[in-house]
């Protein structure tokens, strides 16, 4: 089984919050997908920011200042609950921002030593047609 390499790249124009977009998805495949075992999950709560026995944080959990994530290391709601009651603010679209947690959560979409499976890879692409039909 050979290695799916992800990174979204478009030679057409894209508007600059389609490229933020594209530059946090981008960081996410290349961060946990250089080592796995950087994500930060907790089984029990679904939620987990910041793990402070590793240092380690989510996907959400990395887009925002480390004080702030740190801050959340106990929190279990999800970031668009925090986003409504004004906990934390993030420029980016929810749904795209639910879909990059599910891509960390999802260990059906990481292996060692590749980083991405093709399921991974199937759900980047899912990410990528959503971030330039619905991102403006």
């Amino acid at each position: 089984m050979g290695c799916h390499v992800a990174a979204v790249w478009y030679p057409f124009r894209m508007t600059d919050n389609q490229k933020h977009h594209i530059a946090a998805l981008n960081e996410a495949i290349a961060f946990y997908g250089s080592d796995a075992s950087r994500r930060a999950i907790d089984i029990n709560s679904g939620t987990y920011y910041y793990d402070p026995a590793t240092g380690n944080r989510c996907s959400i959990g990395r887009l925002l200042d480390e004080s702030v994530a740190k801050s959340l290391a106990n929190e279990t709601r999800y970031v668009e609950e925090l986003i409504a009651d004004g906990v934390i603010s993030l420029d980016y679209d929810l749904d795209f921002l639910a879909m990059l947690q599910r891509l960390h959560d999802d260990d059906r979409y990481w292996d060692e030593p590749c980083g991405l499976t093709r399921k991974g890879f199937e759900a980047v692409k899912h990410m990528e047609n959503y971030i330039l039909k619905y991102v403006s």
